[in-house]
This record gives C-alpha cells, structure tokens and sequence, in this order.
C-alpha cells in the first residue's frame, strides 16, 4: 500500500524557516522527507536542495564539515537559496549549537531547514537557542497513522452504510498500527522497531528492560486509571522511577497520559489513565516481554489518536 503523508504539506519551505519535523523512529519521516524532495525537484534545481542523514555523522563536528561543503557547493554553482534536510539530526550531541552558529553568522538566511528527529526532549536545547528565531518554520508531530488515517488509506468510508468494511479495517487495524512497514506486511519490523526503541532509551541513559517491563504492566492494566505507586509496587521499583520512564516514553512518542481534571485544575497526584500511542507498539512492547495482548486489551488500550 502506498500513500502521500499530508504532514509534508505543514512543512514550511520559505526563506529563514526552520522546521523541526519530530516522531518516533520508524514512524516514516525520512520516506516523507524523500517523497517531498522528489516533487521539489519537479520545480526546483537539484543543487539548490540538500540532504543529509547524520547517522553518517560521528559527532557534531563533522555536521559542520557537511553544511560547510554544501556552503562552498552553492558558492561555486550560484546556488542563492536553498532547502537543507538533516534527517536524525538529534542523535548528534550539541548539533544544535552547530546550526546557531551559522545562524547568528547570517549563513542560513536565504535557506529554509527541515530537522528530523525521533525524540522530543533531543529539541529542549534548540527550542532554547532559537526563541522566536525560526521565521515561518513549523514545529510537525509525525505519529504512526490514526483509525480514521487507516481508513481513509484503505479508502474506506466512515458512514453507517459501511459498516462491516469498517469493522474488517478495525480488526485489521488492531493488527497493524499505523506504521507503514507494519500495514504493508515487513516481517522483519518488529524486531527492526523495539531494537529503535531500546536504542533510544540507551542513549538517554535509561534501562531498556525496565522500559519494556513498565510499558508491559501499562498495558496489562489498561483501561483503569492508575498510578506510579502501583506500577512500581508490581516491579519493585521506586515511584520516581517509574515516572522518570513514563516520562521518557512519552518523549519518544510510545504512549500518552490523560490526566483527572477537577474545575479546571489538573491533579497530577491522583491516578492517571496511561495509552499506548499505537497498537503495534503495544504488541511489539509485550511480546517483547514475553507477554501477550489480546485484541480486548488493544482495542481498549489507547486512544490510537483519533481525529477530527
């Protein structure tokens, strides 16, 4: 199955934007960025449009050879204004610093930048360096695909009249997620997606097998309400512990939490519902605990992001 991502259309391509393009890691925003580079080319020169995965990069030092090279390519080509992708730029320690530097040199003022990355909390430091500092550029979540995305992809309509189509790309749906390898049947994807995650949970410091272990009581108490006392209560692990996970699995896109609101005021000390982001996010995390998750507990486990 194949489909044109509408977050590429939120991308913002005029001069001095800078764009941060952020989700989690195989959610598809490299093949977004290549889909949107390719209709750009219909309309643009080749040279005025720069790519450049920084997981070929060691450190920030050598981001600052590439932009360096692009630079000097632009000069020597009469390249006057360009857009320049730097996909998974936050796995780069201080990249952000980087591309201040070009800023405040006035480098980057006929250019527009569209940053990719997996994690949320890799952007507090540019979200700092760059306070109302990125033109008409856009901060675009990029998250696996909601029911209604999935349907309107499978082009099936949400009426009464198609009812049991419906159900059938529910069921299907449960099954999948909304992550393109995973709709289009990649066997190798589940493995490929829980080493991305504990991957990201190495380079926050953070244990992979008591993410694992946290996500898997998650999901095994969902839909209740509950509370970091108890999760840790189960593992026998501090409360503070468990909230420092939540709180990561949150950067990295994985689940959400609803809090109890009471005449306006959020009480963040009371049970709290917790949702897995995606269902197959909550079955990878699962059997990757060698646990198991019937399709009651996914149907009910998350709000899968439903939208208007």
């Amino acid at each position: 199955m194949k489909w044109r991502p509408s977050w590429i259309d939120k991308v913002s391509l005029e001069p001095s934007s800078m764009n941060v393009v952020m989700g989690p890691r195989q959610v598809g925003k490299t093949t977004g960025a290549k889909l949107l580079i390719s209709e750009l080319l219909k309309g643009r020169s080749s040279g005025s449009i720069f790519y450049f995965s920084c997981d070929l990069a060691s450190d920030s030092k050598e981001l600052r050879d590439v932009l360096n090279f692009y630079r000097r390519f632009k000069e020597r080509n009469g390249v006057k204004s360009s857009i320049i992708f730097l996909d998974e730029v936050t796995g780069l320690e201080g990249w952000w610093r980087i591309l201040k530097g070009y800023v405040d040199l006035g480098l980057l003022e006929r250019d527009a930048l569209v940053l990719l990355g997996s994690a949320s909390f890799r952007f507090e430091g540019f979200s700092e360096a760059f306070p109302g500092r990125r033109g008409m550029g856009r901060t675009v979540e990029v998250l696996p695909l909601s029911f209604p995305e999935y349907a309107r992809v499978r082009e099936v309509e949400l009426r009464i009249s198609e009812y049991s189509r419906i159900l059938s790309a529910f069921d299907e749906y449960l099954e999948t997620g909304g992550f393109p390898r995973s709709i289009n049947g990649d066997e190798r994807f589940p493995e490929d997606l829980i080493v991305s995650i504990e991957m990201d949970s190495v380079k926050a410091g953070r244990n992979p097998r008591i993410l694992r272990l946290i996500a898997k009581s998650i999901i095994e108490k969902a839909p209740s309400a509950i509370s970091f006392n108890s999760i840790a209560g189960d593992l026998g692990i501090s409360h503070n512990t468990v909230h420092d996970y939540v709180r990561l699995m949150e950067d990295m896109f994985l689940l959400g939490v609803a809090y109890l609101k009471e005449d306006g005021k959020i009480l963040y000390r009371r049970e709290k519902k917790i949702f897995i982001r995606d269902p197959f996010i909550a079955i990878s995390l699962s059997q990757s605990s060698s646990g198991q998750i019937s399709q009651e507990q996914l149907s009910l486990n998350g709000s899968f992001r439903s939208t208007s």
